[in-house]
C-alpha cells in the first residue's frame, strides 16, 4: 500500500539556508532513499516541493505557518512501517511530517465488502 509523507515547515527556513546546508539536506535524503531501496522497498515518487515562478509575487506565510515543502511516496506493508519510515525523513528547523496512507478503490481496511 503507498504512503505519502508530506514534509511541512516554515518555506522563509529555506531562504535563509546557505547552499552547504541545502547540499547536506539533499544528501540526507539521498541516503533515507538507499536505506529505503536497500529494505527492498519501492519508492514511488519523491520530490521537495518548491513554489511555482508565477506565485514568487505572492506573499510568503506569516511566520510560524508550516506548508508543504517536500513529498515521498512509499510501497509499504502497513501502518506501523509507515510510521518507521516517517520518524527516519531527514528533516530541520522543526519540520514536521504528516503520514497519508494513499487510498484507491478497494484498497481502505475500513470499506464495507
Amino acid at each position: 500500500m503507498d504512503y505519502a509523507f508530506v514534509i511541512y515547515g516554515e518555506e522563509k527556513i529555506w531562504d535563509e539556508m546557505t547552499d552547504e546546508e541545502r547540499d547536506d539536506l539533499f544528501a540526507q535524503h539521498v541516503r533515507f532513499g538507499r536505506e529505503i531501496a536497500e529494505a527492498r522497498l519501492t519508492i514511488r515518487y519523491g520530490a521537495r516541493l518548491a513554489r511555482p515562478d508565477i506565485a514568487a509575487k505572492e506573499p510568503r506565510a506569516e511566520d510560524g505557518v508550516q506548508e508543504p515543502g517536500g513529498l515521498w511516496i512509499i510501497d509499504l506493508p502497513g501502518d506501523e512501517e509507515a510510521m518507521y519510515w516517517a520518524e527516519r525523513i531527514p528533516l530541520v528547523h522543526g519540520n514536521v511530517v504528516d503520514v497519508r496512507r494513499c487510498d484507491r478503490p478497494g484498497d481502505r481496511p475500513d470499506a464495507e465488502a
